[in-house]
């Protein structure tokens, strides 16, 4: 590998680092205000990022199978079911479900936005 090759590569992987930290503060930014404006200050972590991955690789599996992406569909069910069952308020305690739902929203349309993306390319 010349070394011409090799600072291309950090460049690179540089990039890809850049837009995955763009992608994940979007999310956390935007799940964080709307949880702040239904349920006020009080709550805390990264669950609508989580589910902003989580939608993202699935949908982006789904409509691009030659993307690599890949997220079993038990575990889809398993984390929509755990949305539902925080929402239902059966663990006692509020979950931040409005951060969990506008992650999951924002993941598919990064998805969506990105197939679309890459179909025009072809």
């Amino acid at each position: 590998m010349t070394e011409q090759t090799l600072i291309i590569a950090i460049l690179v992987a540089l990039v890809i680092l850049w837009m995955a930290t763009r992608k994940t503060d979007l999310t956390a930014l935007v799940g964080g205000v709307i949880q702040y404006q239904i349920a006020g200050p009080w709550f805390g972590g990264l669950g609508g990022v989580v589910y902003a991955l989580v939608g993202y690789v699935w949908l982006r599996g789904e409509r691009e199978p030659e993307s690599g992406l890949y997220l079993p569909r038990g575990i889809l069910v398993f984390m929509l079911l755990w949305l539902a069952i925080g929402g239902l308020g059966l663990f006692g305690n509020k979950t931040a479900n409005a951060d969990l739902v506008a992650g999951m929203l924002i993941g598919l349309a990064m998805a969506m936005t990105d197939t679309l993306h890459a179909r025009k390319r072809k």
